[in-house]
């Protein structure tokens, strides 16, 4: 349960960082080119989102998955924390 709760607090905080940077970056870009960066960027975090269950799939399968689960939660509360630091970083 520790690990739901630690994977909803990053999902949430990431979201908020997400709309900030998406918003910024909106705004940054010209509207000509702004369908394909959006679409790159989005092709981007697909690629990134695929390689990170790979990698959970690799490290499950050579360690046990209690081993996975508490590095996985270890991993989220640090990830948690640079979310935290970077969207206040940003949103201030």
């Amino acid at each position: 349960i520790v690990m739901v709760a630690m994977l909803s607090m990053f999902v949430i905080s990431f979201a908020v960082v997400e709309i900030i940077l998406e918003t910024r970056l909106q705004h940054a870009i010209e509207s000509h080119a702004r369908a394909t960066v959006t679409s790159v960027v989005n092709t981007a975090r697909e690629i990134v989102g695929m390689l990170y269950f790979l990698l959970i799939g690799l490290v499950a399968t050579a360690t046990s998955w209690h081993e996975m689960t508490i590095a996985l939660a270890i991993a989220c509360l640090g990830l948690i924390v640079i979310v935290t630091l970077v969207g206040y970083r940003w949103f201030v």
